[in-house]
């Protein structure tokens, strides 16, 4: 799953047990890109 939103996109690939990757140029910038994931907290 490829997508731009780490809540959604990224979430449901995650949960859906598919590699996903995050583009930074849409909704998510760089300086998002290494906030924890919601169950690594």
């Amino acid at each position: 799953m490829v997508g731009d939103r780490l809540e959604t996109h990224i979430r449901m690939g995650y949960e859906a047990g598919m590699h996903t990757a995050v583009v930074l140029t849409g909704a998510t910038i760089g300086s998002r890109q290494n906030e924890p994931n919601p169950e690594q907290t």
